[in-house]
């Protein structure tokens, strides 16, 4: 099961992410791809934020696990709505897939 804790705030969120889906085998699991896509997205506009000088670009993705992406929106409420829309994405995954995707906020 895929774990993914949250913490959201107006100055910004963190998301830490464990384990893997066990939907189906590595590289044929629909449900580790979705997380996958939403999280690259996470990181690519955290990425271009950064670049624009909106926010500081803070994020840790080891090869080990847990893996940690932080943003500090600093209360910007267009970054705040994205970060929101994101979570609501890992939330709907998790009803979706009860038991392959968990959802924590923290």
């Amino acid at each position: 099961m895929t774990t993914i804790s949250i913490r959201q705030d107006e100055s910004g969120s963190q998301y830490i992410l464990t384990g893997h889906a066990d939907y189906a085998a590595v590289g044929g699991d629909i449900v580790c791809a979705g997380i996958s896509i939403l999280t690259n997205t996470l990181c690519n506009l955290i990425n271009a934020w950064a670049e624009e000088g909106r926010t500081n670009l803070y994020m840790m993705w080891p090869e080990d696990e847990p893996r940690h992406i932080f943003v500090d929106t600093g209360g910007d409420d267009d970054m705040n709505t994205v970060l929101a829309v994101i979570t609501s994405e890992y939330v709907q995954l998790s009803e979706q897939y009860p038991g392959n995707v968990k959802v924590e906020m923290i």
